[in-house]
Formats: structure tokens, C-alpha cells, sequence
């Protein structure tokens, strides 16, 4: 029997520019988005009724990267 191996990757792909490599985050398919990062204590939800493919460019990553940079 062959022995199958997993990796646990983790990427910050979705979270704000200003977050930790210990980020975790999940997005939704109508432009939703919620990430916590354990290094800042910051916590973010943010909630549309927009298709992801509208809301990641206009609202979700603009909105994700000012909230992570600035504090």
C-alpha cells in the first residue's frame, strides 16, 4: 500500500498587503472576504453582493490593503 503524502501551504494571496506571513483568511464567490492576523490582532470582514470578478479589483483588495497597512 502506498503511503500518500499532504503539505499544508499557506499564501497570503487573499489577505491585505500589510499582513503577516501567519495570516488566514477565506474568500466567497459574491465578493466577500474575512482574514485575521494573529501577529496584529486585526480582524476584517468585508461583505458585497458583487461577483468576485467585479469585487476583487474595485473593492475587496483595495479595501483588505488600507485596512492592513494602516494599522
Amino acid at each position: 500500500m502506498s503511503k500518500v503524502k499532504c503539505q499544508l501551504v499557506w499564501h497570503r494571496q487573499g489577505a491585505g498587503a500589510g499582513c503577516s506571513e501567519f495570516t488566514f483568511w477565506h474568500g466567497g464567490a459574491t465578493g466577500t472576504l474575512a482574514w485575521a492576523d494573529p501577529a496584529t490582532g486585526v480582524r476584517f470582514v468585508l461583505l458585497t453582493t458583487l461577483p468576485n470578478r467585479v469585487a476583487n479589483d474595485l473593492v475587496i483588495r483595495p479595501v483588505s490593503d488600507s485596512v492592513s497597512t494602516a494599522l
